[in-house]
Formats: C-alpha cells, sequence, structure tokens
C-alpha cells in the first residue's frame, strides 16, 4: 500500500499509538542509553612455517608469523608455546608479542629450527597461541627437513713407491668434496705413521660449501727400511663422520748381509807368530747404495788381531757399495801373550736407512807360549854319593806343581833343567800345602824310583801323580 492510499483513519491510528508509546516511556520510568561492547579477533600472516633442508646440529635463520587484533578490543595472550617436548624449533628472544596488542595492532613471532644431530628427513612441530578471542587458540603448524651433509673422499688409498729412509717423497693428492646439500664441516685431518699432510680445507671454524671440495696432500717421508702402513683420518659433522684413507709407502735402504754370519775363531798360536787370514764377506741385500764410514778393530785385545788386505778386501775406512755388490774383511791373529784372546770387528754404515748402524764380527784366539825363563846359579843342595854338594852353573826354572784336578797348586823355583832324566823330581818339603797321591802297584804298595842323574849320582822317592804347569803347558808326570 502506498502512503498516497493511506485513509485519514490510518493515520490517525498510527498518530495514536506513537502519541502512546511517547507518553509511556516517559510516564513512571526512567531515561537509558544502550552502547555496544566491541571483542578482540585474531589474524595471522601464516598458518605453517616451512624450514628448506638445515644441517643437523645448526639453526636456521628465523621465521615469522605476524598476530594482528582486527578485533575492536585489545588482544590479551595467555601464551605461545611450542609443541610439548619438540626441541627442533625454537622461539626467538626477538618476539615482539609481549602479554597482548590493542585493537587493530601488529606482532611479530620468530620460529627457528635446529635439527639434532641423530635426526634425519622431515620434523613437525607446532606454535600454539593462546589468547582472549574467539577461538582462544590458533595454531600455526611447523615442518623442516634435517640434512645430514655427505662427502666424497678420493682415492681411497695411496700407495708410494721406494723411498731412501729418512728423506720425503713427492706428495700425492686426496680429494674432499661436499657432495650432500648443505655445508660441509671438516672438524680435523691428521696422517699416522711415516706420513704428513699439508691441505687446502676449511678450518673447523668453516665449512666446505655445497659442490665444492678440497685437498690434501699427502707426503711419505720412511723412518726404516721396508713396507710403511699408516692411515688419513678426516673427521667432520657427515654421516658417518669419519673417512680413513690407507697409506702405504716402501722405505729404501741399503741392509748388510755378513757370510759366515758366526765368530771367527784361530786355532791356538805360539806367541809372536802371524794366523793365515781368515774372512768374512759383505753385501749390501738392500735397495739403495750401502755407504760404510768405518771398519774397526776393538775389544779387549784388540791389539792381537789385525785387519788384512786380500782379494776384494773392504775399503776399511769410507766406502759406497752399490746394491748387490760385496766386500771381503780379512782379520789374522798374532797373539802378544798366552791364554784365550778376544776381539771384534766392528762396521758402522747406514744399513736399514739409520746413519751410525753397526754390526759386529767376533774374534777369539789362544796365544801359547814354549820357552821359560831360567837362571844359572847354585841352585839346590843336590846329592853326590855321600856328600853333600851344589851344582855350580847348572840351569835352573820355575814349575808349577798342583794337585791333579784342582786349583791348589804351588810354584817351585830353582828346578834343575836336567836333559839327561826323565819325571820330575821335588824335594818333599818344597810341596808346601799341596798334597799328592802315591802311586801304587796292584798289591797297594807305594812305588818307588830310582833315578840316575846325567853326573851318575841317583836319588830315590815315592812315586805321585800331580800336574805340572811348564811354559803354558800343563803335563800330567809323576815325581
Amino acid at each position: 500500500m502506498s502512503p498516497k492510499n493511506l485513509s485519514v483513519a490510518t493515520l490517525s491510528r498510527l498518530f495514536a499509538i506513537l502519541v502512546g508509546l511517547i507518553m509511556w516511556a516517559g510516564c513512571g520510568g526512567s531515561s537509558s542509553t544502550t552502547t555496544t561492547t566491541g571483542s578482540p579477533a585474531v589474524t595471522l600472516s601464516a598458518s605453517s612455517l616451512t624450514f628448506s633442508s638445515q644441517a643437523v646440529g645448526t639453526t636456521s635463520a628465523a621465521q615469522t608469523v605476524t598476530v594482528t587484533d582486527s578485533g575492536t578490543a585489545s588482544l590479551t595472550f595467555t601464551s605461545i608455546t611450542l609443541t610439548a617436548g619438540t626441541s627442533d624449533f625454537s622461539l626467538s628472544p626477538s618476539n615482539t608479542c609481549g602479554t597482548g596488542i590493542g585493537a587493530g595492532g601488529t606482532c611479530t613471532i620468530y620460529v627457528t629450527f635446529t635439527p639434532p644431530a641423530a635426526a634425519s628427513g622431515t620434523l613437525t612441530g607446532t606454535l600454539t597461541i593462546t589468547d582472549n578471542a574467539s577461538p582462544s587458540t590458533q595454531p600455526v603448524s611447523l615442518s623442516g627437513t634435517a640434512a645430514v651433509p655427505t662427502v666424497s673422499v678420493l682415492p681411497a688409498s695411496l700407495t708410494f713407491p721406494s723411498q731412501g729412509v729418512g728423506t720425503s717423497s713427492a706428495s700425492q693428492p686426496v680429494t674432499v668434496s661436499n657432495t650432500g646439500t648443505v655445508p660441509l664441516t671438516i672438524n680435523s685431518i691428521a696422517p699416522s705413521g711415516d706420513f704428513s699432510e699439508t691441505n687446502t680445507c676449511p678450518s673447523s671454524s668453516s665449512t666446505l660449501a655445497v659442490g665444492t671440495s678440497c685437498t690434501i696432500n699427502v707426503t711419505f717421508t720412511p723412518s726404516a727400511a721396508g713396507t710403511r702402513t699408516g692411515t688419513l683420518t678426516i673427521t667432520d659433522n657427515a654421516s658417518p663422520s669419519t673417512q680413513m684413507v690407507s697409506l702405504t709407502g716402501t722405505g729404501a735402504a741399503g741392509s748388510v748381509s755378513l757370510s759366515p754370519n758366526t765368530p771367527l775363531t784361530f786355532a791356538s798360536l805360539t806367541v809372536g807368530s802371524t794366523s793365515a787370514p781368515q774372512s768374512v764377506t759383505l753385501t749390501n741385500m738392500g735397495t739403495l747404495p750401502l755407504t760404510i764410514s768405518s771398519i774397526a778393530l776393538g775389544g779387549t785385545d784388540s791389539v792381537d788381531f789385525a785387519l788384512a788386505s786380500g782379494t776384494g778386501a773392504c775399503t776399511y775406512m769410507g766406502e759406497t757399495l752399490p746394491v748387490s755388490a760385496q766386500c771381503t774383511v780379512y782379520v789374522t791373529f798374532t797373539p802378544q801373550a798366552s791364554g784365550t784372546l778376544t776381539g771384534a770387528v766392528t762396521i758402522t754404515d747406514d744399513a736399514g736407512g739409520v746413519t751410525g748402524s753397526t754390526q759386529t764380527i767376533s774374534l777369539t784366539g789362544t796365544g801359547f807360549s814354549n820357552t821359560v825363563p831360567v837362571t844359572v846359579g847354585f841352585g839346590l843342595p843336590g846329592n853326590t854319593g855321600s856328600s853333600s854338594t851344589n851344582y855350580y852353573n847348572a840351569i835352573y826354572t820355575t814349575v808349577t806343581v798342583c794337585e791333579p784336578g784342582t786349583t791348589t797348586c804351588t810354584s817351585i823355583p830353582n828346578v834343575l833343567v836336567d836333559t839327561g832324566s826323565v819325571g820330575l823330581r821335588i824335594l818333599s818339603n818344597q810341596l808346601g800345602s799341596v798334597s799328592l797321591q802315591n802311586i801304587t802297584d796292584s798289591s797297594g804298595d807305594i812305588l818307588y824310583g830310582c833315578l840316575e842323574f846325567g853326573d851318575g849320582s841317583y836319588t830315590w822317592g815315592p812315586m805321585q801323580m800331580a800336574t805340572v804347569r811348564l811354559a803354558g803347558k800343563r803335563l800330567r808326570r809323576s815325581r
């Protein structure tokens, strides 16, 4: 119904109702004003955060969530937390949200991602904002990929050719490459054995970028001859965290072989006489020339031995033997005294690559003397017939008499040298503490001797066994 069609009666009724309403409001009541109260509302800049590949044990750059109060009242935060038990994500102290923001205001939450060392693959969590808005919680999904660095080390082994002991080889390279998706941290590079290294790799405070390489140069310095081994060990933050390269090299040096490799023993010789030479052949069995600095005599009785010349004789003061070459050491024996005499030949060289190495040839010989000092004098009283007299201008010497098989001995001077007699005749009172055993016949009776001297005289006495030493010779004689 359009207004122009309203009747007067209708308009009158509407007017009456309006007047009644106004009258009711002012009749017996009080006047009031109605106020509408506003409410906070939350708007988030992102409902999820995704972190790209992050090396385990390292922390990512922060990602942010901006919180806006899009309502008409202040927004109050009860808590801003991460999923309980999740340590892979962290809230940054840089967060600006505090306890709340006013209507229309904003604040920022910063989140970082740190995958633990043992982690791999995708890790998840939740950022939860609790406030006085409706609904009272706003979740933000979190995810990140834990990236384990991967590394390539080539070659897996190095072999060095023969190298002189104590000298250094040319270097050989080992290449370390970061084949992963995150930077590689190299913590240490350590060779063992007779090997050393220099490298172009970053130190532990720096990293090897993705897709790049560095070089380790390994050098071999053998400390001894023969096969030498070692290991180049590289530790890093890859998995596994240790990479090893096997190292092998050969130490080259001269090597001495002596033939015969036994002591030289000389037969007994009269003092002052010289033996035929005995020899030892020295051969360089090594892989490098052998430098002989000296060959010299030594030992207790070195004066009784001498180095001699001969076919292929060594140069006794300074010589170099090529590989497989040989020379001969000749030794003679000239005893200066009686008894067992010892000495040694000492060869000083660089065998095994060690300067000052020595080899020893032991020497043994026995000297004896077939002469004995004599005197001319009156000697001891003799027995000529019935009268006692002395032998004038006779030859006398000293004889040592011992109990057989013992070291109980006595030296008896002024024993007559009588080439016309046999046996040794000693007066009993000259024996001192030496006690000799009588010689008996089959009946046990003591045997006596009656011996005639060269001058026609005789002597009697019991026959006894003794060990007699004269001029260094030991004889068993009866008295």
